[in-house]
């Protein structure tokens, strides 16, 4: 999720990652969060069983808010509740052998 210094969630981007807390640092690299106050924090992981699994939760996910995506980064949403997001993937995921 993008933050603001208040807090407030500005976006959510769903996308799967073998090192999430890498993605995160290399996503705040460029906001200069002390500045600007922007920082992307790690809302969740959700581990699967196969790369191409999580592939496939990703799109399916997105697929259910093409409404809220960027036109600049289809993978980053906005004017959304990040735990609505996080149940939809989910549910998503229950769908999936976990093996």
């Amino acid at each position: 999720m993008l933050r603001d210094a208040k807090n407030k969630v500005l976006a959510v981007k769903i996308g799967y990652s073998s090192t999430p807390e890498k993605r995160e640092a290399d996503y705040n690299k460029p906001l200069a969060g002390e500045v600007t106050g922007l920082v992307w924090k790690l809302h969740s992981k959700q581990p699967t069983a196969h790369e191409q699994t999580a592939r496939d939760i990703e799109q399916q996910a997105l697929a259910e808010y093409t409404e809220n995506k960027l036109q600049s980064n289809g993978e980053i949403l906005q004017n959304v509740d990040p735990n609505e997001v996080l149940i939809k993937i989910g549910v998503i995921m229950k769908s999936y052998p976990t093996d």
